[in-house]
């Protein structure tokens, strides 16, 4: 998920952090911008929770392909074994 640009768009910016999709130089600016604003954290909650979601609300008529799904899935249970573990 690069972006040359100096400034971000920060939905995008989340949206990729959940993902596990963002560039180094994109988590550097994330982590910046948590320390001016915390609430962003309860946004990138919002997010996880919403993601972890998915695979239960895709209709069996609509998959998506199998690497999105694995993808979807293992992100999920990533992030609820890293909720237990906290």
């Amino acid at each position: 998920m690069k972006n040359n640009q100096e400034s971000y768009n920060l939905e995008e910016i989340l949206a990729g952090y959940v993902l596990g999709n963002l560039e180094e130089e994109e988590r550097i600016w994330l982590k910046k911008q948590l320390l001016i604003n915390p609430q962003l954290q309860v946004e990138i909650e919002q997010l996880e929770t919403s993601l972890n979601l998915m695979p239960y609300s895709l209709s069996e008529d609509i998959m998506p392909s199998p690497d999105l799904r694995q993808k979807i899935l293992t992100k999920k249970d990533k992030s609820l074994s890293t909720s237990k573990n906290s």
